[in-house]
């Protein structure tokens, strides 16, 4: 979107985006009146232990700057061609945990789930901070990331998207007030912040403030800092395209033209009816995605690219800082994405569909010293929060069903999970946005199994290893009912063990 709301954006605007420096930093004033920010954290009583990467920083905690993406695909659903030296350096010295996906496939959830160890009907969270429906904000009361490292010692910043409260403002109908993360004790985010939905309008300023807070730290004094990327979320709104150029490794997906008749029927009711038409609501004139024709699709797979392209400088100047600061020996950096994108997989756009276009992200650990290695276990990026306070030297005050994955950094055997778990959950009826539907999805070796309830009760259960496109649902196929069984009963435990409000039918 232009300054002037238009929302039109010429090719060498965009081009230009990652180059622009905005100058400048956010006031500090209160989400509320009266009120201190940043809020002084929430204390919790910590078990201090050795950094977990202690052998490789002398000893210290060591400062740890966390990227985190918007709306990116795991690196191995993405086209080799992509430029991204930025991201290549960063794995040179990086642990990747190549099989990580989301608690939920959507921002305001996985947010809470990365933040707080939880998965989100732990947190609360179930829907976008956006939708008027429900409490549906991160409980600052609770340890999450940064009060945890702020008792650990730590100085916690914060920069970029949010998207866990709302604002003031946002029960006056504006959408775009997501809150503040100085209420819940971090700094540099607090009154008004850059625009949290346009990565265009938002990201270079984002990345300059970032820059700056990081030039600003006391040598010898560990620092946390959340860089929070908007894109490649643009995606959400192609119509910012700048020009009709394809890219030659824009391919269409094998899935594209899924008819979803072996899938739950709420899949073909938001394919074909209610998500189709909301790209209409945000952007008037535009096609709705359900008449998208396969240039369309490669117009919008194109600007994927473009915009994880674009990202990619921002990473190259967040290095800079480091280095022009002396601090890159003494950083580890964590670099993930809240979730995936579509990107006409089975003929959807966007995320919450829960395909592993949309739920396998990206996950890498890196510092100067590490060696590069890959981890093929399963993880959640539930996993992300007690792995940070570990490298802070701290264990998390609080039992959470995320696990400590750092002995993987330095080789040893970490945890291995037998499944990892994922959740979508909405009862919105809101304009042409209508849907009260739930799922709970189970992965376990080469078994990906999940089921609907509320409006539709049905199920999915796919052999990965020989449909990795997940289109032949075999979830009713007597002869797969073994393996049907065994990762229900998975999932059940799971649903005791967290808590969950819902319960799998017994019969499944």
């Amino acid at each position: 979107m232009n300054g002037d709301g238009t929302g039109k954006l010429d090719r060498r605007r965009f081009l230009a985006g990652a180059a622009a420096v905005t100058a400048g930093a956010a006031g500090c004033a209160g989400r509320r009146a009266g009120k201190r920010c940043p809020a002084s954290p929430a204390v919790f009583s910590l078990t201090r232990q050795r950094p977990a990467l202690a052998d490789l920083t002398g000893g210290r905690q060591p400062n740890i700057l966390f990227i985190l993406t918007d709306q990116e695909r795991y690196a191995g659903n993405l086209p080799p061609t992509l430029k991204r030296p930025n991201f290549e350096r960063l794995a040179a010295n990086a642990v990747n945990f190549r099989n990580t996906f989301c608690a939920y496939p959507l921002c305001s959830p996985s947010r809470s789930a990365i933040l707080s160890g939880k998965y989100p009907h732990q947190t609360g969270v179930l829907q976008n901070v956006i939708f008027p429906v429900g409490t549906n904000e991160l409980p600052n009361d609770q340890p999450q990331i940064g009060s945890v490292l702020a008792a650990a010692g730590y100085r916690i910043g914060y920069k970029g998207k949010w998207d866990l409260s709302r604002g003031p403002t946002y029960y006056r109908m504006n959408l775009k007030d997501r809150g503040n993360a100085g209420d819940y004790g971090f700094e540099g985010h607090c009154g008004k912040v850059p625009d949290q939905e346009y990565g265009m309008n938002a990201d270079g300023q984002v990345v300059d403030m970032s820059c700056e807070w990081i030039k600003g730290q006391q040598k010898g004094k560990p620092w946390f800092l959340c860089c929070s990327i908007i894109n490649p979320h643009d995606i959400c709104h192609p119509q910012l395209k700048p020009d009709q150029t394809i890219r030659p490794d824009a391919v269409l997906p094998s899935s594209l033209h899924d008819d979803l008749k072996n899938k739950p029927a709420d899949q073909r009711q938001m394919r074909d009816s209610t998500i189709a038409h909301f790209n209409q609501v945000i952007h008037p004139g535009a096609k709705p995605f359900n008449q998208y024709n396969e240039r369309d699709w490669k117009l919008f797979l194109s600007f994927y690219y473009d915009l994880i392209e674009l990202t990619d400088r921002y990473v190259g100047r967040l290095f800079a800082a480091l280095e022009d600061t002396g601090q890159l020996d003494d950083t580890i950096i964590v670099y993930s994405s809240d979730h995936g994108e579509l990107g006409g997989a089975h003929g959807f756009s966007g995320k919450y569909e829960g395909y592993e276009e949309d739920l396998h992200i990206p996950l890498y650990l890196c510092h100067p010293a590490l060696e590069r290695r890959e981890i093929t276990a399963l993880t959640s990026n539930v996993s992300i929060a007690p792995s940070i306070a570990a490298l802070a030297g701290a264990k998390w005050p609080a039992p959470i069903p995320g696990r400590d994955l750092s002995a993987w950094l330095t080789g040893q055997a970490g945890p291995a999970p037998e499944a990892v778990f994922s959740e979508t959950e909405t009862n919105v009826n809101y304009g042409l946005y209508k849907r009260v539907m739930a799922t709970r999805m189970a992965r376990a070796g080469r078994w990906k199994f999940s089921y609907s309830f509320h409006d539709v009760s049905d199920g999915q259960l796919y052999d990965l290893a020989a449909d990795p496109m997940e289109m032949n649902n075999l979830f009713h196929d007597p002869a797969h009912a073994a393996e049907r069984r065994e990762l229900a009963a998975m999932m059940r435990a799971w649903q005791r063990e967290t808590g969950d409000h819902l319960e799998l039918p017994k019969d499944i």
